[in-house]
């Protein structure tokens, strides 16, 4: 009688034993390995090497930039950063640094040495003349692009064509799409920053507190990326607040785990993945039998390498995926780190990751399903917000800010990627 008792109290864990093998060993079937782990796609993986030969710096010293680099103390915000800039990048690519002003199109480019440069933007030494009309400035500055190089322009792309040819700013779109074409294979960023406005031509108006300029960068991804990382740490010192755009930026697989302790349903196991840096990415023994046919996880993400407008709870909300071949999912929830409630044992993983996305599974029908996450890549909103249309004189924004990025865009749009990443891949084994 005791035997049969035995036999019968095992025949559950025997059933349960059996029908997980039988759930692993489908893994190999769903393209899973042999411990039910995703397999991964080793060219998400690659970066290619950075070798920056050259890097030119280009500053625009037409009329309208005069508001910018007064004569006249305390120094704005612009003479404080840019020159910061300037003397971080010479100091961190010594001998590979060549700086130019440029004030009027369809002329040679200034070559100046650093510390003029530095002195006469901090003063304001410029003779404030000349027409820009921005296709043949960034046309100029195309010229110096080559394969190792990484171009910066520094402007604040207002239209100033020559006199009776305003007319011409009607087909910038048109224009900047047929000159930017050739050099899609290569990058382009634009950092919009903001200064004080304080022109010395026109001194009876009030300065215009916040003014945007741009930082136009040009080259191979990773070049831009590192020479990137020198800008933003002179933003940062100056506590300037700053907008990002990016064309043509090829990113890599980032970093993500599940949290395995962190307000879970306790209903599964999270299993690290060996090929995956030791990253939680596979669910397994999944229950669900309790907590009404669901499990519930945090999922840690690193976006460090993605752009700033990218990693708002906002874009996020509106642009993170998801994919599940069976089964109803929810994004539940979206927090930026340091997250208050990770558990301490989850903390390790924490510390690799900007954000955390608490997700929900349920009415998984199948043995074997794999989640899939995506980052779909828009162009953020601010472009809109800072554009102006009818007058160049109203500093606080910038005329014709839509047709530039609209040139850029068309060019660009074909070739770009539309997600910043697509299909982190995430396994889940019922038992």
């Amino acid at each position: 009688m005791r035997k049969i008792l035995l036999l019968f109290l095992a025949l559950p864990i025997l059933f349960l034993s059996c029908n997980s093998n039988k759930c692993r060993q489908l893994c190999t079937e769903k393209g899973l390995d042999e411990n039910c782990c995703p397999k991964i796609d080793s060219t998400n993986l690659l970066t290619a090497n950075v070798k920056i030969d050259k890097i030119n710096i280009f500053i625009e010293t037409s009329g309208s930039m005069a508001g910018y680099m007064p004569a006249s103390k305390p120094a704005t915000e612009f003479q404080l950063v840019i020159t910061d800039i300037l003397s971080k990048i010479n100091s961190k690519f010594s001998g590979k640094v060549s700086i130019y002003f440029m004030a009027e199109q369809n002329k040679p480019c200034i070559k100046i040495d650093f510390e003029k440069a530095k002195n006469d933007v901090l003063n304001g030494a410029f003779i404030w003349s000349g027409s820009t009309y921005i296709p043949s400035m960034i046309d100029s500055v195309s010229d110096y692009l080559k394969t190792n190089s990484v171009n910066i322009l520094v402007s604040d792309f207002i239209y100033s064509p020559e006199k009776g040819k305003s007319k011409i700013t009607e087909i910038a779109s048109s224009d900047l799409f047929s000159l930017v074409t050739p050099f899609t294979k290569y990058s382009s960023s634009f950092i919009c920053l903001f200064s004080e406005y304080r022109s010395s031509i026109c001194a009876d108006k009030n300065p215009t507190e916040k003014s945007p300029y741009y930082l136009f960068l040009q080259g191979k991804a990773e070049n831009i990326r590192v020479i990137e990382s020198v800008i933003y740490e002179s933003i940062s010192k100056s506590n300037s607040a700053y907008k990002e755009i990016n064309f043509g930026l090829n990113y890599k697989m980032p970093y993500y785990s599940v949290l395995p302790y962190t307000e879970t349903t306790s209903n599964f196991i999270a299993n690290s993945c060996a090929s995956f840096q030791d990253a939680f990415v596979s669910i397994q023994d999944i229950n669900l039998d309790s907590y009404g046919s669901k499990i519930e996880f945090w999922l840690g993400l690193d976006l460090n390498d993605f752009p700033e407008y990218s990693k708002t709870k906002d874009y996020l909300k509106q642009n993170l995926e998801i994919s599940l071949n069976n089964g109803e999912f929810e994004i539940m929830a979206i927090e930026k780190l340091p997250y208050s409630n990770v558990a301490s044992d989850d903390k390790p993983i924490a510390q690799k990751c900007t954000h955390i996305v608490k997700l929900k599974i349920s009415n998984l029908s199948e043995c074997v399903s794999v989640l899939s996450l995506s980052l779909k890549c828009s162009l953020p909103d601010w472009r809109n917000s800072l554009n102006e249309n009818i007058s160049e004189n109203n500093r606080e924004k910038t005329f014709g800010l839509e047709k530039i990025i609209s040139g850029f865009e068309q060019a660009y749009c074909p070739k770009q990627s539309e997600y910043f990443f697509k299909n982190l891949p995430i396994s889940l084994i019922k038992q």
